[in-house]
């Protein structure tokens, strides 16, 4: 059987790969620059809360499960990682919060403390359940995994074209000020466009 975790693997590895970018992000946020950690929060939103977790409570975790409820009657380690989830999108939250107040201790604080956070979980899941399903899982269900993760896939991204109309239209609905101008500056400079 191929490595029917590709997908999800693939996913922490990109993350692991941003972090040294996402550091830098945070970092500047003492300086007052807000680019780098919108770009931050935008794809941790995106692509790990709102895809890649659904991906694993959806169609690895269940199959996990199941095949705990034999040994262990909570599936503890599974429950674990549904909290460090929710942990992970409520920190991703709290700093877009503290972004909106401008309020760059708190906004730098949630930061470095949302990527410890991320470091910690991938390094738990990979080599906890993922290690657990290629090992106990049977043919058969690791076959369904693979083919509910490939038909998920990754999610394709917007032409840029259609992105810099989004970041326009924000801007005009939601009237000038400081906060609204830097969701534009944001937003324009993870798709690469100017506002």
């Amino acid at each position: 059987m191929g490595d029917f975790l590709r997908v999800l693997k693939d996913d922490h590895a990109r993350t692991t790969k941003m972090m040294p970018r996402f550091e830098e992000a945070v970092a500047e946020l003492s300086g007052g620059s807000f680019v780098g950690a919108q770009a931050l929060v935008n794809y941790v939103t995106e692509e790990v809360v709102e895809r890649h977790f659904k991906l694993e409570e959806d169609v690895l975790f269940p199959a996990i499960e199941r095949m705990l409820k034999n040994y262990l009657p909570k599936e503890e380690p599974i429950r674990m990682l549904k909290l460090e989830h929710m942990a992970i999108a409520r920190t991703v939250d709290e700093m877009r919060d503290a972004m909106m107040r401008a309020d760059l201790k708190t906004a730098s604080e949630k930061g470095e403390y949302l990527l410890s956070l991320l470091r910690q979980h991938i390094f738990r899941e990979e080599n906890g359940p993922f290690a657990m399903a290629e090992k106990y899982l049977n043919d058969e269900e690791k076959a369904k995994i693979e083919a509910s993760l490939k038909s998920a896939g990754p999610r394709p991204r917007p032409p840029s074209s259609a992105r810099r109309t989004y970041t326009r239209r924000r801007l005009w609905r939601e009237g000038p000020g400081s906060v609204e101008r830097l969701r534009v500056v944001a937003c324009c400079s993870v798709t690469g466009q100017r506002p």
